[in-house]
């Protein structure tokens, strides 16, 4: 916990309410989302490591089933 903060108990749960699929606490809006912005290294630096972590994935089931005409060593 922050040093500033404090903490909550049940009842303050009594102060949250949700309207309009917004959530609303002690009347006041809380904001539920920030938006990320990425600049373009590190979207390439993302963009790369997803692409190598679903070819990781896939890369022992294309084996297994012969994809790309390669095949599992021992198969």
């Amino acid at each position: 916990m922050a040093k500033d903060g404090k903490g909550m108990a049940w009842s303050d749960f009594n102060d949250m309410s949700v309207k309009d699929g917004k959530l609303f606490w002690d009347g006041k809006e809380v904001a539920t989302k920030q938006i990320v912005s990425l600049r373009w290294i590190e979207l390439i630096l993302a963009t790369v490591v997803a692409i190598s972590a679903l070819v990781t994935a896939v890369w022992p089931i294309a084996l297994q089933f012969g994809w790309f005409g390669i095949k599992a060593a021992g198969a």
